[in-house]
């Protein structure tokens, strides 16, 4: 029925080099759309801003019954979806956001306008304060990343790599200069996680720009790091990293030497693929930093780059630009000062 926008818009998103993971959430979400237009038999080219609605309630009952399907393994009654409905969580928020705004991309690429004022946007909770990280803390975070062992779940040394049932020794020297994954073990990465920890903190990078950094953005010469597809619609941006971090990721390029073309990703998976981005987040520093003592999420490191900038007494206009914010109000959702914290400035410039 949509064959032809749908393949519009699958083109347009290969132009915009999104991820095959990505392109394929939008595709399934394109694929309940075009059965909703079937179900209350619409046409697509007569759509209207009524019909979106209708959308928005179509696909929260649909998610309802195929969560009552997965449990129940069969199709629920009215009664009973009724009933379900009351102790199950009803997609709402980000979910539904997500849904809408990929329709909404999808209309724009085929030149269909409507108005989307009534989308819901996102409810997050006004007194969202996630915890804040000293530098000291993101060191230890960083320090429990270098000895990690992502089949463990816990932290090893190099000789307990050899007694592991995943230790992988190469047949011969020549197979051992072509694997693109760490001498040691398939599953011990720990220099590379520390490299990835860090910089993820100093150059306060987003998870997608982070696994998205390839060879030759990183320029050792004039430490820095260039982000060349900053998300939100903010410039592409070099950003200063200290001297530390640089003899860091020195030492981790002279372990990684088949990092040497300008494309290779610049912090592969173990078989030499790009990070998904919602899979390091989760399945790799959460349970790090959980290890570490510290049950925080991936962007508490943004959050903590940011007040802690702040509290060294940086402008928050500079704070801006390593953030990368194209409007700086929304720096300010950033900075997270305790009661203490605005007592020591007060106390410094002696108005307290």
């Amino acid at each position: 029925m949509l064959e032809e926008e749908i393949s519009l818009f699958r083109g347009f998103m290969e132009i915009e080099e999104r991820s095959i993971h990505t392109i394929r959430q939008y595709l399934d979400i394109l694929n309940w759309f075009e059965s909703f237009l079937q179900e209350k038999d619409i046409n697509f080219k007569e759509l209207t801003e009524n019909d979106i609605v209708k959308f928005q309630l179509w696909i929260k009952n649909k998610h309802l019954v195929n969560q009552f399907l997965r449990i129940y393994r069969k199709p629920p009654t009215k009664s009973e979806l009724i009933e379900f409905s009351k102790t199950t969580k009803r997609l709402d928020g980000k979910s539904l956001y997500k849904y809408l705004t990929t329709i909404k991309k999808f209309l724009e690429v085929n030149n269909k306008q409507l108005n989307w004022t009534r989308i819901p946007t996102p409810k997050y909770d006004e007194n969202f304060n996630p915890e804040v990280l000293s530098p000291s803390e993101i060191q230890k975070i960083a320090q429990t990343a270098s000895r990690y062992c992502t089949f463990q779940h816990t932290t090893v040394s190099s000789d307990d790599c050899i007694k592991c049932k995943k230790y992988r020794k190469p047949k011969s020297y020549k197979s051992s200069a072509q694997r693109s994954y760490p001498e040691i073990c398939f599953y011990f990465d720990g220099l590379k996680l520390k490299s990835m920890i860090l910089l993820a903190y100093e150059a306060a990078l987003r998870t997608d720009e982070l696994c998205n950094l390839k060879f030759k953005h990183l320029n050792l010469d004039l430490k820095e790091v260039f982000i060349e597809k900053p998300l939100k619609h903010s410039q592409p941006q070099a950003v200063p990293i200290s001297n530390n971090l640089n003899s860091l990721l020195k030492d981790y390029l002279m372990n990684y030497k088949y990092l040497s073309k300008d494309e290779d990703i610049l912090f592969p998976t173990k078989t030499g693929k790009k990070y998904h981005a919602n899979n390091f987040a989760t399945h790799v520093f959460r349970p790090i930093a959980k290890l570490a003592g510290f049950d925080v999420r991936y962007y508490t490191l943004r959050h903590s780059r940011a007040t802690n900038l702040i509290k060294q007494g940086l402008d928050i206009g500079w704070v801006r630009r390593i953030t990368r914010h194209k409007n700086i109000n929304n720096v300010l959702k950033y900075i997270h000062l305790s009661s203490q914290d605005i007592r020591k400035e007060l106390e410094k410039k002696e108005l307290l």
